[in-house]
């Protein structure tokens, strides 16, 4: 079973910070939908999940 825990996560663009300190704890199986607007740190946010960001 694999699981993925993440604790405060943050990105920055220069001096300006776009994701404070998010956790996330996902379960395997588990099903998550990441709904946003656009414009607010949902790409960067799945770029750090996935470690490429």
């Amino acid at each position: 079973m694999a699981n993925l825990t993440i604790a405060n996560l943050h990105k920055d663009f220069g001096e300006t910070r776009i994701l404070h300190d998010i956790d996330l704890n996902l379960i395997d199986s588990e099903f998550v939908v990441l709904v946003s607007p656009s414009v607010c740190g949902t790409s960067p946010l799945l770029r750090r999940i996935a470690g490429v960001g």
